[in-house]
């Protein structure tokens, strides 16, 4: 017996075969045009089919001994059909009406099995292009966030840091955003701010909404004191709040001159 499946209109390839008699073991044999492919494409081969004098047989040059019929059996699901089994026979009559009908149920689960392949081959092509697309879309993500000059930070629910940029960790006073991820943000805040930026914090991801920009000193390794005006974005994860992302920048010089400003501005006065 062997398997012949379509490919793409009108093409055939070797699905499998088992038994075969020398004649169509030879490197070949199974390949090109044949009546039961034509009758296949021709849309005519909607039952089982007794093929006698089998042309593919004869040209493989099979001896008067040797098999010389097959029935052909359509494998079929929803409408359509993938390919069409052959089954060798040394007998002209092969299978009778109760036979047949057997064996289209064969060729039914067959296809119906070849179909479910298919869609899983094509499910797992999707799936991994769009693995891959996802793949570059994170490398583009990554290489921006690495070369802004901004801080960019992503933090859990409670506050963790679970992403920083090396931009970040500059500006908090570290060489390497390792440093900042895994803890807090409440650990880089001075003591007097500490309870009501946190309360902030909370509030915004309960609330969901997107805040105004948010300006606080926080605290460096080194004791150093720095000002930073953080725009945040709350994560929402499967209807879920899940954290917070946003932007980081070091407005120290800024604020340290405005406060100059006000100062000169006040001893004029």
């Amino acid at each position: 017996a062997w398997i012949s499946l379509r490919e793409g209109e009108s093409g055939f390839r070797l699905g499998g075969a088992r038994n075969m008699p020398p004649v169509l073991a030879a490197p070949g044999a199974l390949e090109g045009d044949c009546r039961c492919r034509r009758m296949l494409l021709a849309g005519e081969m909607n039952s089982v089919t007794n093929i006698l004098e089998c042309e593919r047989i004869a040209r493989a040059g099979a001896a008067d001994d040797e098999v010389r019929y097959h029935a052909s059996v359509p494998l079929h699901c929803g409408g359509q059909t993938f390919g069409v089994l052959n089954l060798l026979s040394e007998n002209e009559g092969l299978f009778d009406e109760d036979d047949h009908a057997i064996l289209f149920g064969i060729g039914s689960q067959i296809g119906s099995a070849i179909e479910r392949a298919r869609m899983w081959q094509q499910l797992e092509a999707r799936v991994e292009e769009r693995t891959r697309a996802l793949q570059e879309s994170e490398k583009r993500f990554r290489t921006l966030v690495t070369e802004v000059s901004d801080g960019f930070f992503v933090t859990d629910e409670k506050g963790v840091f679970t992403f920083a940029n090396p931009a970040l960790a500059r500006i908090y006073g570290m060489d390497d955003p390792s440093g900042l991820e895994g803890r807090p943000i409440a650990d880089f805040l001075p003591e007097q701010v500490r309870a009501e930026q946190m309360a902030l914090f909370t509030r915004l991801v309960e609330e969901g909404v997107a805040p105004p920009p948010v300006t606080t000193p926080i605290v460096r390794p080194d004791r150093s004191e720095a000002i930073v005006e953080i725009r945040p974005t709350v994560v929402v994860r499967d209807g879920r709040k899940v954290g917070m992302r946003g932007v980081v920048r070091d407005v120290t010089e800024r604020v340290r001159a405005e406060e100059a400003r006000q100062r000169l501005v006040s001893i004029l006065d």
